[in-house]
């Protein structure tokens, strides 16, 4: 089973070499990273999914500091559910995903401990779900060799996350967790950093539960607070003590319009 790119020529170029290029540059912003320090500190980071004119030096940042951190064998990558199709929980069971650069494994053994219970075993849901696809070409230009395991979330219930977390830290055991958000939709440029930091910094405390209250309590329209309180919850129990904001910024930093801007962030949790 091969899951075709659905957002190639959109959201970044459909082209392997000017793809090539497209990374290159969003990390002319952080630094191509250098070799891994096999510190294994790094225990999940958090991604944008917008296209890459507008999120892809953002996203440079986390996937330098995670290659420059270690080399996982499987990479988790959690995505919220924009498309509305699918499980509450769909983990993708088997197969490759396939990008301009090439094709890369899902980790089927580790799919299938991930799965059961309220976690589906599930391809639908992410046919044409982006989130988690443009996270694809930045591993694979820091890393030659890994297998993933695409979980796409639906229902984003703090209790829900947390047994997602649990089930993520009793089974990973050589891997990495990506989580993957965009923070304030189509607001004025002050008000995405006002409110963003509000969940950032309850990201930075390793805050889970602060996180779903800043969300709620301030209407931060960030589309994966689900997926980053599951890699909050992972990390934590696998010894991370903290979160690191590596960069922020918005779509009005690119364009210069700032009337409705797109809120984007990096950050890893880390030992």
């Amino acid at each position: 089973m091969i899951r075709e790119p659905a957002v190639a020529g959109q959201f970044y170029s459909f082209d392997g070499e000017n793809l090539e290029k497209e990374l290159k540059k969003a990390f002319s912003f952080s630094g191509e990273p250098k070799a891994s320090k096999n510190a294994n500190k790094i225990l999940a980071a958090v991604c944008p999914h917008a296209g890459y004119m507008y999120s892809g030096s953002i996203a440079a940042y986390s996937y330098k500091a995670l290659k420059e951190d270690r080399t996982p064998k499987t990479v988790v990558i959690i995505g919220p559910n924009h498309g509305g199709i699918g499980p509450a929980v769909s983990v993708y069971p088997n197969g490759e995903w396939e990008t301009p650069l090439g094709k890369v494994e899902v980790d089927s053994e580790l799919a299938e401990k991930i799965a059961g219970g309220k976690f589906s075993l599930d391809e639908d849901a992410h046919i044409y779900e982006h989130s988690i696809e443009v996270q694809l070409p930045f591993l694979q230009h820091v890393y030659k060799e890994f297998k993933i395991v695409p979980i796409c979330v639906m229902a984003q219930r703090l209790n829900l996350m947390e047994e997602l977390g649990q089930r993520l830290a009793d089974v990973v055991k050589d891997g990495a967790v990506i989580a993957s958000t965009d923070f304030s939709h189509y607001v004025p440029y002050q008000e995405a950093y006002d409110k963003d930091f509000k969940a950032i910094n309850a990201i930075k405390d390793l805050d889970e539960v602060g996180l779903f209250d800043a969300v709620e309590k301030y209407g931060i329209s960030m589309c994966g607070s689900g997926p980053v309180a599951a890699a909050i919850v992972y990390s934590k129990l696998k010894g991370a003590k903290e979160g690191k904001l590596l960069k922020y910024t918005t779509s009005g930093d690119v364009t210069g319009d700032k009337g409705a801007v797109v809120g984007y962030a990096s950050l890893v949790l880390t030992k």
